[in-house]
């Protein structure tokens, strides 16, 4: 499968940096800068394409639109399903719809990385505990930014693994979906 736009290394690396800005604001700030409605045409302006960004972001909106974590249940990542959805689309010059087979996969496998890296960070709520009783308030603020450093690292490696060197494997593995699962 060809590739329609060949993505640069700086355009992969700003899209990168969004993607660790979204991942941080899902968890910490919730500026709602991940939804893919905003993200979309963010990563578009980044891209080149701002209005297959508006129109994938769109598309990708109303899907994620009723997932959303409750109890002990979590979707698939909206940030990251959202901003690879988008390059996708506008590295293949493929439709959102058929961009879904590439988001999906991608989107669980990055929700199952954050509850494990969750999950392992839990352990640091006992020093949490002890920096609140001893007022430390710098400590817990060490924490709050440790996190948030270590969730930007993440999604900022992923999207830039999977927008510069994942596009055309990606397009590679969507030929072979069949079409009524992504239809």
């Amino acid at each position: 499968m060809e590739i329609l736009h060949q993505v640069t290394f700086l355009q992969a690396l700003m899209v990168a940096i969004f993607a660790g800005l979204a991942g941080i604001d899902l968890f910490n700030v919730l500026t709602h800068i991940h939804r893919p409605i905003i993200a979309g045409p963010i990563v578009g302006i980044l891209m080149g394409d701002p209005q297959a960004g508006l129109v994938a972001g769109a598309s990708f909106e109303l899907m994620w639109m009723g997932l959303v974590p409750l109890a002990g249940a979590q979707p698939p990542n909206v940030v990251m399903g959202g901003i690879i959805g988008t390059a996708f689309v506008i590295a293949t010059g493929k439709s959102a719809q058929e961009a879904i087979a590439v988001a999906i996969p991608f989107a669980i496998f990055v929700q199952v990385c954050i509850t494990f890296l969750f999950t392992a960070f839990s352990p640091l709520m006992k020093k949490a505990d002890h920096y609140a009783d001893t007022l430390n308030f710098g400590g817990i603020a060490s924490l709050n930014y440790l996190g948030m450093a270590i969730l930007f690292c993440f999604y900022s490696i992923v999207a830039f693994g999977v927008v510069y060197f994942g596009a055309a494997k990606a397009a590679e593995y969507v030929h072979f979906v069949p079409k009524w699962i992504s239809e």
